[in-house]
């Protein structure tokens, strides 16, 4: 992705504009495509580093949380970043746990039986027996 000349990535997450408050944790992941396809399948607070790394800016932000589960892309630079967002943010008192990606699969590779299985469910949401979400 190219952006516009002076853009600072490191000020922003993407889907901020979108957070729902009731909802103390957030999902933190490193792309667009990730954040839409996430918040489709109904998890509420999906955020895109917009790279692979996050600034001291999207750490504070993050703060806002109880808790943040980074769900890396699934290759080598997304599991070191993962582990390192997730180190930075405990550091700053914010509970951060790495979700178990498969190796070449990225969250919006997902399905979302596959979603469901690595993340659970969305937090505030209920499955029916048939897997139709209601919220």
């Amino acid at each position: 992705y190219l952006h516009s000349t002076g853009f600072r990535r490191d000020h922003l997450l993407y889907g901020m504009h979108r957070i729902r408050p009731s909802c103390r944790q957030a999902y933190l992941v490193e792309g667009f495509m990730d954040v839409q396809r996430l918040d489709a399948y109904g998890y509420p607070n999906v955020l895109g580093m917009m790279g692979a790394y996050l600034s001291i800016d999207q750490i504070n932000m993050l703060r806002a949380f109880a808790s943040v589960m980074v769900v890396p892309d699934g290759d080598k630079p997304g599991y070191e970043a993962a582990a390192k967002a997730a180190k930075e943010l405990s550091a700053k008192g914010t509970v951060a746990r790495v979700s178990q990606m498969p190796f070449g699969k990225d969250p919006d590779d997902l399905t979302i039986a596959q979603a469901l299985d690595i993340l659970g469910p969305p937090p505030e949401t209920v499955i029916d027996v048939d897997g139709a979400s209601a919220n």
